[in-house]
């Protein structure tokens, strides 16, 4: 069954190569790769439960089990940087919290810290930082716990990417963050550092 959350095959051609079980390596091939990705992708996409992922992708729990050893290998941080857009000239900073209703307390290794929750103001869950370019296709992601302050996220960012200009909310302005942006700026640039900080209420 094909669906229209479904990734492109322009895209799996690039990343294939990234996912563990191919062909002659250890464990055999993978042949049902493009099928899991795209498993991964329905839940992303449609914001249902695993429980609930269609039959015609697996069992939901040997899908998740499978998700999450990728995870603890960074497989999907690999494939996030090879479809990254390279247009980077100007970028946009900012985070989003997301609310875990009823979640229970992180008991695994490291606790809530290695599993990117915790407790706010607004009540427990995780935090998204991320970098995006001036289409808002993103070029860097992180994850932390939801009291994570802004300001510190931004040099890790926007490290490597060359822009040109950095836009932020006035969370972000310090003089680490503007020596951070002014460092990822190539060499004797024709063009001004520009760094752009805004108030959310003004």
């Amino acid at each position: 069954m094909l669906s229209r959350y479904d990734g492109s095959d322009a895209h799996w051609q690039r990343i294939q190569h990234l996912l563990p079980g191919q062909s002659g390596g250890h464990g055999g091939g993978g042949n049902d790769a493009h099928l899991f990705l795209n498993a991964i992708r329905y839940p992303a996409k449609t914001d249902i439960a695993w429980a609930d992922l269609p039959t015609c992708y697996g069992k939901s729990n040997s899908l998740w089990q499978r998700y999450n050893r990728r995870c603890r290998r960074g497989v999907w941080e690999k494939i996030a940087a090879e479809l990254r857009d390279d247009d980077t000239e100007w970028l946009s900073v900012d985070s989003s919290c997301v609310r875990a209703a009823g979640a229970k307390k992180a008991d695994g290794i490291g606790g809530q810290e290695a599993e990117a929750w915790g407790r706010s103001r607004g009540g427990f869950g995780s935090k998204i930082h991320a970098a995006v370019n001036s289409f808002g296709h993103p070029v860097t992601l992180r994850l932390t716990g939801s009291k994570a302050a802004d300001s510190p996220y931004l040099p890790g960012l926007i490290a490597g990417a060359g822009a040109e200009a950095v836009l932020a909310d006035k969370g972000y302005d310090s003089d680490a963050n503007r020596e951070a942006i002014v460092s990822t700026i190539p060499s004797s640039p024709p063009w001004p550092v520009q760094c752009f900080f805004w108030n959310r209420k003004g």
